[in-house]
């Protein structure tokens, strides 16, 4: 059976390559004029990155596409290698195949540098990316890490920015689902799904703009803990998104947990951490209603009012005394 969507986690797909494009008609950002590099120079780095990126898509693609075709004849996986293309002229996404090659997409977490005259804009997101190997869409990661992709306080800090040299990213202005055939999927970057209010708004946002979706996608890179216990604490963070959202939720994480998880909450199915794995899985809709997509999150003002009111009764004793 064809596999309809690749999943790669966080960081792993850019290798240095990030995806780049430009919008420079009213000149170069004055970030690019210090580096003194000229506009044509730009435009011919970036393309070379989003064929980089292409390149790389269709490797991916035509290896998962060569092993579908193999388990079902009994044959053996093919690697496409570079030479190989390049001998053959074959492009993996050819009209030729394409009644055959409608699947699979691929998903991928990857840097974006975006070079526009007023600034350069940078996002650590998710692409989505065709069977073809072509760009179909982006998120950017809207809710950043402090002190890992961003410095607070802007000039107050901005000389522990310059001393770490942090260019910094920026975060994601649009919330998006990408559309898996007739299934809507809504991916989230790394501790997004740690943030009940952020995942909870995006799920809210896009059933009001009629793309609800039906799986949540979480793409991270957990390789920062070395296997420690914040595997487990992100992971059971990933469970409960799933549970106040009522839709089931796939991670794919860099070192583990790379989970499938339904819309109970349920673990269905998880690689080991420190280990190269991957995992099939094979989500089930819930339409359920649920309470957090009704009310949003209010626990953490509940938590708040009730602390607030076991403050105010602190003080009330206090002063009977």
């Amino acid at each position: 059976e064809a596999i309809d969507l690749i999943v790669w986690p966080e960081s792993t797909f850019t290798a240095n390559e990030p995806w780049m494009e430009t919008d420079i008609a009213r000149g170069l950002p004055e970030e690019v004029k210090r580096e003194q590099v000229d506009e044509q120079q730009l435009l011919n780095v970036s393309r070379q990155m989003q064929s980089a990126l292409g390149y790389k898509a269709q490797l991916v693609i035509g290896a998962v596409r060569d092993g579908v075709e193999a388990n079902e004849s009994g044959g053996s996986l093919r690697v496409v290698g570079e030479e190989e293309i390049r001998e053959s002229g074959e492009d993996i996404g050819s009209a030729e195949r394409s009644t055959t090659l409608k699947k699979p997409f691929l998903l991928v977490g990857n840097d974006v540098f975006v070079y526009r005259t007023e600034k350069v804009v940078r996002n650590n997101a998710a692409l989505f990316i065709g069977p073809d190997g072509q760009l179909l869409d982006r998120y950017g990661k809207m809710h950043l890490v402090m002190f890992g992709e961003y410095i607070p306080l802007g000039p107050a800090l901005g000389w522990l920015r310059d001393l770490v040299g942090l260019a910094g990213m920026d975060a994601g202005t649009e919330v998006k689902s990408f559309a898996v055939g007739d299934v809507n999927v809504a991916p989230s970057i790394c501790f997004e799904s740690m943030m009940p209010r952020v995942i909870g708004w995006q799920v809210r946002t896009l059933s009001q703009q009629g793309k609800s979706p039906a799986v949540l996608i979480n793409i991270t890179n957990d390789s920062w803990f070395r296997g420690s216990s914040m595997l487990d604490h992100h992971l059971a963070c990933s469970m409960l998104c799933a549970v106040e959202n009522r839709r089931p939720l796939l991670v794919a994480a860099n070192t583990g947990l790379t989970a499938s998880i339904d819309g109970c909450g349920r673990l269905l199915d998880c690689s080991q951490r420190l280990q190269a794995e991957t995992i099939l899985a094979e989500p089930k809709a819930d339409a359920r209603w649920g309470l957090v997509q009704w009310l949003g999150y209010p626990l953490s003002w509940l938590c708040a009012g009730i602390t607030l009111l076991a403050m105010l009764a602190g003080v009330r004793r206090g002063n009977a005394t």
